[in-house]
């Protein structure tokens, strides 16, 4: 088991515990899941979600680039250039939730690519719904919902989503993948064996106020 952080997220997944602020709960739950691989050690199957995700978001700038400008060298060049950097594999090798925010960032590109040239408002809701859960993986891709917005509003016809019922499934969508954060308060009722503190949600810095 490692130390500092990496050490804190690899037991909250053994142990379906809370780790430290901001909790990551959905990294915690996958993290857990992954403990019942059948095969390594409890923190190298908890490691292995990093690599898991790593590897995903090099996939995905890859297809990004080839959707954005349709050629292969291009592509293969952004996504070797991701997955080889240094701070890639430190972060695909350790436990830790952080390399998830710029996975999810590439396949909400894409998801912004689709809606451009297909407009289908069901594309929007796969967005919403991947940016709730993407929030409860770690609340750091926050800071794109602005570009989210935009995007979704520049390049789509936006009118479809302002609909009184494709708007309703939207906000449907990313409240269920944000209820995720319900964990928290739920299981720190229950004196998990690895937290830092108890969890409030009226106080909690991403759920209340």
């Amino acid at each position: 088991m490692l130390g500092h952080d990496s050490g804190d997220w690899q037991a909250a997944g053994a142990t379906l515990g809370i780790s430290h602020s901001p909790g990551s709960p959905l990294y915690t739950i996958i993290a857990w899941l992954f403990t019942h691989i059948p095969f390594g050690t409890e923190a190298a199957r908890v490691n292995l979600v990093s690599a898991v995700v790593g590897a995903a978001g090099v996939v995905a700038v890859f297809i990004f680039v080839i959707m954005l400008l349709d050629r292969w060298l291009p592509a293969l060049i952004s996504a070797a250039t991701l997955g080889l950097g240094g701070q890639w594999w430190a972060h695909a090798s350790v436990a830790q939730p952080y390399n998830a925010v710029p996975t999810t960032i590439a396949v909400l590109l894409i998801i912004l690519l689709l809606w451009q040239r297909r407009g289908d408002v069901r594309v929007v809701w796969c967005g919403a719904l991947l940016t709730g859960a993407g929030l409860a993986y770690h609340p750091s891709l926050l800071y794109f919902t602005p570009v989210l917005a935009a995007g979704l509003f520049v390049l789509g016809p936006w009118r479809k989503v302002l609909r009184l019922k494709p708007m309703l499934i939207a906000l449907l969508l990313l409240g269920l993948g944000l209820a995720i954060y319900a964990y928290l308060p739920l299981r720190s009722s229950m004196n998990p064996s690895v937290r830092y503190q108890p969890v409030d949600i009226r106080s909690h810095p991403c759920t209340g106020s």
